[in-house]
C-alpha cells in the first residue's frame, strides 16, 4: 500500500517536533507571566506536533491516496544553505550581511540547479555546519594554527558567493534586483523588531545612525502625538 505524500509530510513535522522537545527537555518552562527559555520552543514543539498529527489523518483518510514526487534536492541544498550561513554569520557580520546573504542564497532554490552551483552550495553547507558546532575545528587541531579557526567561515563565505555568482549568469539582472530589495526590506524589519526590540547588534554604523535619526525625527513623535490624541 502506498502511503498519502500527507501521510509522510505530517510524519516528517512530527519527528521534528519530537526531536525539538527532547533536544529542549532541560530548559525551563516557567509560567505564562514569566517564560522559561524553552516556554517558546516548547509551545511551538507541541502546535507543530499537533499539526503533523491531522495532516497525517487527513492523508490517511484521503481516497486514492497521492504519492509523493521527486525531492527537489537542489531547493532543499538551497534553503539549507541560507539557514546555515545566517546562523553563522549573524554574530560575526551583523543582522543586516546575514540577511542579504542568506536571501541571494536561498534564490538560487531550483530543482535541479546546475552542478556547479550544487557543489558550491554542498561545500558552504558543510563549512557553516562545522562552523556552528562546537568544538568541531578546535578538534581537528585548528584553533592551533592562527587564522585556521575561522576556516570554515571564511569558505562557506566564498563558496556561497560562487555559487550566487554561477546563478546570477543565467537568472539575469531582474531577479536579483527583486531579492536585494527583499533583503533591504527584511533587514529593516529586522532593525525595528530585533535590533531596537531586542538589543541585537548591527555591524553598520552607517545603520545605525540613520535608524537612530529616523526613530529620534520621526518615529517617537508621532509615537508621542499618538499617545496623546488618545489620551485626549
Amino acid at each position: 500500500m502506498s502511503l498519502d505524500k500527507d501521510v509522510w509530510a505530517g510524519l516528517f513535522f512530527m519527528g521534528l517536533a519530537s526531536l525539538g522537545l527532547v533536544l529542549g527537555a532541560n530548559y525551563g518552562f516557567g509560567t505564562t507571566a514569566q517564560m522559561g527559555p524553552g516556554f517558546l520552543p516548547r509551545v511551538l514543539c507541541l502546535l507543530m506536533l499537533g499539526l503533523g498529527a491531522i495532516i497525517a489523518v487527513t492523508g490517511l483518510l484521503r481516497s486514492p491516496a497521492e504519492a509523493m514526487g521527486t525531492w527537489g534536492w537542489g531547493q532543499l541544498l538551497a534553503v539549507l544553505t541560507s539557514v546555515l550561513l545566517f546562523g553563522a554569520t549573524l554574530e560575526g557580520t551583523g543582522m543586516e550581511r546575514a540577511v542579504l546573504g542568506a536571501v541571494l542564497v536561498s534564490g538560487i532554490a531550483h530543482p535541479q540547479p546546475r552542478r556547479f552551483e550544487q557543489a558550491c552550495l554542498a561545500i558552504a553547507a558543510l563549512m557553516f555546519a562545522l562552523h556552528l558546532t562546537p568544538g568541531v575545528v578546535s578538534g581537528l587541531g585548528a584553533a592551533h594554527l592562527t587564522g585556521l579557526a575561522d576556516a570554515p567561515l571564511l569558505v562557506g563565505w566564498a563558496a556561497s558567493i560562487l555559487a550566487v555568482l554561477g546563478h546570477a549568469r543565467h537568472a539575469g539582472f531582474a531577479a536579483y534586483r527583486e531579492r536585494i530589495v527583499l533583503a533591504a526590506l527584511l533587514a529593516i524589519f529586522a532593525i525595528v523588531v530585533f535590533i531596537d526590540g531586542l538589543g541585537l547588534t548591527l555591524r553598520s554604523q552607517f545603520v545605525l545612525d540613520a535608524w537612530g535619526w529616523l526613530k529620534q525625527a520621526a518615529i517617537l513623535p508621532l509615537v508621542r502625538a499618538l499617545g496623546a490624541l488618545i489620551g485626549s
